[in-house]
């Protein structure tokens, strides 16, 4: 059989208002289906996306589903040998045309979520293929059939750093004990930096590190300027940020959510901790008095590269396309 480069059209979160029109710059998606998208085209495969601001408005995704419809009936969307949506109602939208096959990829709150679960286990049936980033997450959609394929990281950027040249760079203090929380702070009830904050408060000289909305690059920075990463979210599909630690040979201490304890359970430098101030705090000061990177760290993130999982995802468009034969 002749080898044939696929087009893969992502339907995709957008990282900004942007319109509703295929696009191919990185920066207008989320970062996690443009880990995937850099992964496959890396390997010589041809991706684009169309991204939906649905965060900025709702009606976005009602624009979106027709106007997705209406490039279908135009033959916009023939050029593409698959489509690909990220998150439930992502999935809706590109599930407005049938011209394509289509795989969703569920990516956490779309299945934690009750109002949102019930969307995903009705759409499920309706696409070729259903890829969750953590196992965990296949019970909540009825046990239906998925491939566990978690976003890949990408091991050429986050690497191990100097921690006082990346302090000393950033700017950031050379007598603290540096906690990294990476995301958003207002995402209180998803993230939970309530509990992190009131943990780090009851160890004298440590101090929570926030940082959102920078690049890769800078967050490599940030996290190998840290002593130790922190997690207490309540629900995860596969959080890639401990990967990216991992990789950095940084220090982690996590609650037990989605697929963590798989990637740290047994690294030495990494510790479990519950979801309340005080056991953190015992988890953080343990990782403190370590005083070390991680030796096997990098060795665990390493098979989760972007283009390790982007293997891993082509076969599924392969499998599918099989089934459909030919495109219609």
């Amino acid at each position: 059989m002749t080898e044939q480069k696929l087009r893969i059209l992502y339907v995709v979160i957008g990282n900004k208002d942007v319109p509703l029109t295929i696009q191919n710059a990185d920066d207008v998606a989320h970062v996690c289906p443009r880990q995937l998208k850099q992964g496959v085209e890396r390997l010589g495969y041809e991706a684009d996306y169309f991204p939906i601001g649905g965060t900025f408005s709702r009606w976005n995704y009602v624009k979106a589903a027709a106007k997705f419809f209406m490039m279908s009936l135009r033959g916009e969307l023939d050029k593409y040998d698959i489509i690909h949506a990220h998150y439930g109602f992502h999935g809706v939208v590109a599930r407005c045309q049938f011209r394509r096959p289509l795989v969703l990829t569920l990516m956490g709150s779309d299945a934690y979520r009750k109002w949102e679960r019930l969307i995903a286990r009705v759409l499920v049936h309706f696409v070729s293929a259903v890829i969750v980033p953590g196992g965990q997450m296949a019970a909540l959609i009825d046990d239906y059939p998925v491939d566990v394929i978690p976003y890949g990281t990408d091991v050429g950027i986050f690497k191990p750093m100097d921690m006082m040249s990346m302090r000393e760079k950033l700017g950031l203090p050379k007598d603290k004990k540096l906690v990294l929380f990476p995301y958003n702070p207002t995402r209180v009830f998803h993230k939970r930096p309530d509990v992190i904050k009131a943990a780090v408060e009851q160890i004298e000289g440590a101090e929570m590190l926030v940082i959102y909305g920078k690049t890769s690059e800078q967050v490599a920075e940030y996290m190998n300027a840290s002593d130790v990463l922190a997690m207490a979210s309540e629900y995860e599909g596969s959080p890639g940020t401990i990967r990216e630690a991992l990789a950095c040979n940084v220090p982690i201490v996590s609650v037990d959510v989605a697929d963590v304890k798989m990637h740290i359970g047994d690294v030495e430098g990494c510790y479990m901790c519950e979801r309340e101030p005080n056991d953190m705090a015992a988890k953080l000061r343990l990782a403190f008095a370590d005083n070390k990177r991680l030796t096997r760290g990098r060795e665990k993130a390493l098979p989760f590269s972007l283009e390790a999982c982007a293997e891993r995802t082509i076969e599924v468009y392969r499998r599918v396309l099989a089934k459909h034969k030919k495109p219609a």
